[in-house]
């Protein structure tokens, strides 16, 4: 038997080891993934009727710090809006029944649970229409007014074929789930949701590679407005005492000038050799100022002027124009993971 730290020639001659395919899932070449993540992120900008359909969406999404979620297919749930009533009251009575049975919430009441259908994110014909999941109730037990305890975003965008098309009538496939809440009631809210749809409900993890490509892709839209640094956060072996992290901020400027040094604008995909190439420059770079070779560290969070985001899941979206493009990226993450399970 090899060892762990064998190495294998991928398709496109990268060489990696055992290990590292192991922790990243989702290390593929670019033409194993057909690139639809980059190749639709360029496919067209959206219609004048889709920029008025994501006015709102946008509001909901931007500039909040969300937790991202992957889904199994939903069994049996419904689209209709009574039903989605029904499920407001169900959620909301199991919230108080849990809480009856000596939970401690961190609200002294829910009051209700709204779901709504969010058409705003929906982009191609194949997506689910998304549902916006609402809990409210008072943040503390001497507050009169409600607060909103909890928000989730279900949503699946431009994606180009539906996995489950077989089992459609019986299953409605959501690749990811953004919430926002307290960690106690969220996970009373994703319990009822499995038990609810007979489904499973993961934190969304990314991987030290796929940090890399949201660098490489995002760090190429910067504008001239903005002042948004590019930010690196590599992980410090344990080893080393005294440092836990690395935090490596770029001017985002020189970012797009190097991607585009790199990548050719007249094609429409992006390449594993483009992106290893970026990001070779800029930790040979690092290294070179400060003796550190942080290639050898894993990258943990990543921040653009599109979006930041965490190896653990936690993403937050700055920029209004490339909401689509962000959540698009994700679900062929999610899809991906999907087809492979």
């Amino acid at each position: 038997m090899e060892s762990a730290q064998s190495e294998q020639t991928t398709a496109s001659g990268l060489r990696v080891s055992q290990s590292a395919c192991r922790n990243a899932v989702l290390f593929r070449t670019p033409r194993s993934r057909r690139i639809t993540g980059v190749r639709s992120f360029f496919r067209r900008t959206p219609t004048r009727q889709e920029e008025a359909r994501l006015d709102h969406s946008e509001d909901i999404i931007v500039n909040k710090t969300w937790k991202l979620y992957r889904l199994s297919p939903l069994y049996k749930f419904s689209h209709k809006a009574s039903d989605l009533r029904r499920y407001g009251t169900c959620l909301a009575s199991f919230i108080a029944i849990e809480r009856a049975k000596g939970f401690d919430f961190e609200s002294d009441k829910v009051d209700k649970a709204i779901f709504n259908m969010n058409k705003g994110i929906k982009v191609s014909s194949v997506d689910p229409e998304a549902i916006q999941i609402v809990i409210s109730g008072k943040s503390k037990p001497e507050s009169e007014s409600s607060t909103v305890l909890l928000t989730a975003v279900l949503c699946g965008v431009d994606m180009e074929e539906n996995p489950i098309n077989e089992n459609s009538d019986n299953f409605t496939f959501y690749p990811i789930m953004l919430m926002k809440s307290a960690v106690k009631l969220s996970q009373f809210f994703i319990t009822w949701m499995e038990r609810q749809f007979d489904c499973r409900i993961t934190p969304f993890k990314l991987s030290p590679h796929q940090l890399s490509w949201m660098v490489a892709m995002w760090s190429g839209l910067a504008s001239d407005s903005t002042n948004k640094p590019i930010k690196l956060v590599y992980s410090v072996p344990p080893e080393v005492e005294g440092l836990k992290q690395i935090t490596y901020s770029i001017d985002p400027h020189d970012c797009k000038e190097l991607w585009e040094s790199i990548h050719d604008k007249s094609k429409t995909m992006f390449t594993e050799e483009e992106v290893s190439k970026f990001m070779s420059s800029i930790e040979t770079h690092f290294f070179n100022c400060f003796f550190i070779r942080i290639s050898a560290m894993p990258l943990t969070s990543t921040g653009t002027p599109v979006a930041y985001c965490d190896g653990s899941g936690k993403i937050k979206i700055f920029s209004h124009k490339h909401v689509t493009a962000v959540l698009r990226y994700l679900t062929e993450l999610s899809l991906e993971q999907f087809i492979q399970i």
